[in-house]
């Protein structure tokens, strides 16, 4: 037998995808991306939390939500929710701690309006 049907439905979906305009076409990209990373991350997530693995940032509820909030969206959220800081902060030596100031405002910006719009939590309505 040959694959005569999968070469349809490729076609077909090049077809609805070319009458797409430019704007639905990088909703329909965006979307995709979001559907793969997430699956990768809650991947990601199950695998470590039946092997028990630490995750980047302690948690108290370590949940899925906050799993993904263990990188630079700790960062993101401070910002979403107390802003920059408006010094940098130092240890003892004078070294430049991490920081908010390395990342940009409209991710925790967009968050912080569908946080106030739905209620969600910050490490909820993220990935949403």
């Amino acid at each position: 037998m040959t694959n005569g049907g999968g070469a349809e439905r490729l076609s077909a979906l090049r077809s609805h995808l070319g009458r797409l305009p430019p704007w639905g076409l990088v909703l329909v990209i965006w979307a995709a991306s979001r559907l793969l990373t997430t699956t990768l991350l809650a991947s990601l997530f199950i695998v470590a939390t039946r092997l028990d693995w630490n995750f980047a940032s302690h948690r108290s509820d370590p949940n899925f939500f906050t799993f993904s909030g263990s990188w630079d969206s700790s960062f993101y959220r401070q910002i979403a929710l107390r802003g920059y800081p408006t010094e940098l902060p130092t240890d003892l030596a004078g070294n430049t701690l991490p920081n908010a100031w390395a990342f940009l405002p409209v991710f925790p910006w967009l968050v912080r309006g569908v946080s106030a719009l739905t209620g969600l939590e910050f490490y909820v309505a993220g990935p949403s």
